[in-house]
């Protein structure tokens, strides 16, 4: 999860391949991809989304990271959080 909200890709590489369990959840109940979402870490929602990461937990305030970035967490740009969505809805 720390590797995800900070955006360290090659740490998340090793890992996912390692089998890390991509669903945990923080004492806030935040999972490693509402974690990334929140702090615009566009690759990284990616390889986790890639790697199955469920994308529906809530976590903190009961906010999925689909809904975080449709509200406006998800920092770098508008069309960021509007590809995130797009992403999560097709279900990939």
């Amino acid at each position: 999860m720390y590797a995800a909200e900070k955006g360290q890709l090659a740490v998340m590489d090793v890992l996912i391949k390692a089998g890390a369990a991509l669903d945990v959840q923080s004492t806030c109940d935040n999972t490693a991809l509402i974690c990334a979402a929140v702090r615009g870490h566009n690759e990284a929602v990616d390889r986790l989304i890639e790697a199955k990461a469920t994308v529906d937990i809530p976590g903190e305030g009961a906010g999925t990271a689909m809904m975080k970035a449709a509200h406006g967490y998800y920092t770098p740009a508008a069309q960021s959080a509007q590809d995130l969505c797009m992403l999560l809805c097709v279900g990939t």
